[in-house]
């Protein structure tokens, strides 16, 4: 930030708790999602060059994420993909013509 070189940053997905096979429950840090997502966007917000990309609203769909609560299904990376990229087409955008 102190070289004027810009960056994104994004908030977490939700993540969710579960019990595995074996009977364990493993919360997954899904209660601190929301807090930390918070914190996230007071971070960015108002800086020169930071470009908040906000995860949490368009990955609010539990089948995004798998089973375990925590690793994304290849629907959820799509979705996290294509917002990166819409974030960065309008953080960055292309000036000119490539032909």
């Amino acid at each position: 930030l102190q070289r004027n070189v810009p960056v994104l940053i994004a908030t977490m997905f939700q993540t969710y708790a579960v019990t595995d096979p074996d009977g364990h429950f493993r919360p997954n840090g899904a209660a601190v999602v929301p807090a930390f997502n918070a914190a996230v966007r007071q971070l960015a917000s108002g800086r020169l060059n930071v470009h908040l990309v906000d995860l949490e609203p368009v990955m609010r769909t539990r089948s995004l994420v798998g089973a375990d609560g925590v690793h994304l299904e290849d629907s959820g990376f799509e979705v996290m993909a294509s917002t990166f990229m819409a974030a960065i087409e309008a953080a960055f955008p292309v000036r000119g013509s490539f032909q």
